[in-house]
């Protein structure tokens, strides 16, 4: 996906300003994130609306469904969650298409788990362990400084392609729901830790992404 992106941000950018586009104040476009249903981790399906607000200067909100997590590799189970973004973007070249923008991200997945459950447990230390049904919850929020380029597919100006790519920080809040004593020992993507009633972890982000987006 990453040399997707920066082939298309290098065939495109060239010629970016000899194509004059008509997008201007009060333009309006909805918007297709392609990416999150590529997304191996958390695949979700999420859209929004981008208002210009002047012709440099605009605001955008994405709302989506995440309907699958692999967080948790093998045991992974039935997941759900919603996430949020609005953003703030400011177009710089003459054409209004290579744009700066601050974004701000709301996440939430639960995930249902049948495995081996620490109880009672003291410094991640389990007295015993119980194997039950019980829903892990993460909470993410976090802020994007994302550029991006958007590409004129159509010759009437309504389809458009835009790559962007970032940097952020985020605060992660992982906890085992209804259960404050108990934890859980799972082998995840990235490291292998218990987690106990609640576990808050500040971490960068690297955003990444595609959308197709539609004028109306």
């Amino acid at each position: 996906m990453k040399l997707l992106l920066g082939v298309l941000m290098l065939l495109h950018f060239q010629n970016a300003y000899s194509q004059k586009t008509s997008l201007q104040a009060k333009d309006k476009l909805i918007r297709i994130n392609v990416s999150g249903l590529l997304d191996p981790i958390e695949t979700n399906f999420s859209g929004g609306l981008e208002y210009r607000l002047k012709d440099n200067l605009a605001v955008s909100l994405d709302a989506g469904y995440i309907f699958y997590s692999n967080y948790y590799q093998s045991r992974n189970g039935n997941s759900s969650g919603f996430l949020l973004r609005p953003a703030i973007r400011y177009y710089t070249d003459t054409y209004n298409r290579f744009y700066i923008e601050a974004e701000l991200h709301f996440k939430t997945v639960t995930t249902k788990l049948t495995d081996w459950l620490g109880k009672d447990c003291v410094n991640n230390v389990m007295t015993y362990e119980e194997l039950t049904n019980f829903k892990m919850r993460k909470n993410v929020i976090g802020l994007n400084l994302k550029i991006g380029h958007q590409i004129k597919l159509s010759k009437n100006d309504r389809l458009w392609l835009e790559p962007y790519l970032g940097l952020g920080i985020k605060q992660r809040n992982e906890f085992i729901l209804n259960e404050p004593t108990s934890c859980y020992r799972f082998g995840g993507i990235f490291n292998r830790r218990n987690t106990v009633s609640n576990v808050k972890e500040v971490q960068g982000s690297i955003p990444v992404g595609l959308r197709f987006m539609i004028k109306i």
